[in-house]
């Protein structure tokens, strides 16, 4: 839907709502929750956008205000630190107050199909943020590694008498000689599959700091690829040494751990398989001569010795990661900020990656106009 039609569309949608002055004297504010707007912004760009409200500029703690008639009630919305707030006259009739909240909601989806269009240009165009999740994604890769190393040196408990003859020994109990490392090798798993969540994401991060167009659909087909495509986009293995380096390592992990547990315990061309053959009075493991029966494995895909061999090659990658190309998008996603896609973003970025010594200036910069943004501060 073009922005006329939309106008038109609005003005049909909602004939009983039309810009006025607030008129002078005592005023109540109501607060309008996440569950009645979930994005004041559709309000704003309603009344603004479609049917030609003015919007006060923002102040201390106040990103936006607009007044207007919403049926009989002239009514100011304005969007604080804390959230969406209403204010009517005092005095004014709570059913009076209920029609001007249904009518906001009715203004908040009036805006949809035009905004659907807008986002499918913009998207395509890569003209978009991206929330920074990397925080949330390193949190849960280091609470399972921490949680798999305590449950890797948990002692062994000693065996539960069940039952005991009359001389006293035992003659029955329960033993469970291997509960930590089954234990500890659930964490590890999910601390495997938490670290390639984050790698994931960092890798759609640190985009605009290196040389990636995100036009032409270009970022969305970016992001539905496989980690490893992603990975061979950011970086060019075969002319970057450390790149082939931690690629190489990162296969072996999916290959050899990740991918099995991934898909149903099943290796990649029936590795995971026990054939049958004349002379053998058991079914062989297709891996033969690699194949481990050690005791700690029948009960676990990652014992002690492989979770600390993990640990240590995700170490060597994160090494050479933050000593590569990558550096700086590394560094700005740790900080916490949003990445932002736009051709004006991505040129600021460049230059800010002129300097080494000068970068943590640039981050301390953005970091403090966005913390002014989230907290209205004028």
């Amino acid at each position: 839907m073009d922005l006329e039609r939309a106008r038109q569309f609005a003005r049909r949608a909602l004939p009983e709502v039309i810009e006025s002055e607030p008129p002078g004297g005592k005023w109540v504010g109501h607060t309008i929750g996440v569950n009645e707007i979930a994005i004041p912004d559709l309000v704003l760009f309603t009344c603004t956008r479609l049917l030609g409200f003015r919007s006060s500029r923002p102040r201390e703690k106040m990103r936006w205000q607009i007044s207007g008639r919403f049926g009989s009630t002239v009514a100011v919305l304005v969007l604080e630190k804390f959230g969406l707030r209403l204010y009517v006259p005092s005095g004014t009739p709570e059913e009076d107050v209920n029609n001007v909240r249904k009518l906001i909601q009715k203004a908040a989806k009036v805006a949809l199909p035009h905004l659907r269009a807008l986002a499918e240009v913009a998207i395509s165009a890569g003209h978009v943020t991206i929330e920074n999740r990397l925080g949330r994604f390193d949190g849960s890769y280091r609470y399972f590694r921490r949680a798999a190393e305590r449950a890797y040196e948990q002692k062994q408990e000693p065996p539960v008498i069940l039952k005991s003859d009359e001389s006293g020994t035992p003659t029955a109990w329960t033993f469970s000689p291997f509960a930590n490392v089954t234990e500890g090798g659930y964490l590890a798993g999910a601390m495997l599959e938490a670290y390639f969540s984050k790698l994931e994401h960092l890798l759609v991060l640190v985009l605009p700091f290196v040389d990636f167009a995100p036009d032409n659909g270009a970022l969305t087909r970016f992001v539905g690829d496989t980690w490893d495509s992603k990975f061979k986009t950011v970086f060019d293995i075969n002319a970057d040494r450390g790149a082939h380096t931690a690629y190489r390592t990162l296969r072996q992990l999916m290959d050899e751990l990740r991918n099995p547990q991934a898909h149903g315990g099943f290796e990649k061309r029936g590795a995971s398989f026990f054939f049958h053959a004349d002379g053998a009075t058991c079914a062989l493991p297709a891996k033969l001569s690699a194949y481990s029966a050690t005791p700690e494995m029948l009960v676990s895909n990652i014992p002690p010795a492989t979770f600390k061999s993990i640990c240590e090659r995700i170490d060597e990658v994160d090494q050479l990661l933050a000593q590569s190309r990558i550096r700086f998008g590394l560094m700005f996603a740790e900080s916490g900020l949003d990445p932002v896609f736009s051709p004006e973003a991505r040129n600021l970025y460049r230059q800010a990656m002129q300097s080494e010594d000068g970068f943590p200036d640039f981050l301390d910069w953005q970091g403090r106009m966005q913390d002014d943004y989230a907290n209205m501060d004028d």
